[in-house]
């Protein structure tokens, strides 16, 4: 059986799995010497700006679907670029 979900609840769990690596990140930043695993936390970096990204888009692509009359659409939109705007800082 296929599930199908939508593409508001589809961002905010990206978002969410953005801010938890971001929470492990920093976790982990303050356990371990940052420069020994330099490879480590540049790809966390990574997978963070890349699920905040996607993120975005997919608030981006549910606001044009439904012709942006959905505020849930407007909240995944703002809380996918605030997140987008917490790991560039």
């Amino acid at each position: 059986m296929i599930v199908r979900s939508s593409v508001t609840k589809q961002s905010f769990i990206l978002s969410a799995a953005s801010l938890t690596v971001a929470a492990i990140s920093i976790l982990l930043g303050q356990q371990v010497n940052y420069l020994n695993y330099l490879i480590l936390f540049n790809s966390m970096a990574v997978l963070m700006l890349s699920l905040a990204i996607a993120s975005l888009l997919l608030s981006i692509i549910g606001i044009w679907r439904q012709q942006g009359r959905s505020l849930w659409s407007w909240a995944a939109a703002g809380l996918a670029l605030c997140v987008l705007l917490c790991v560039f800082d």
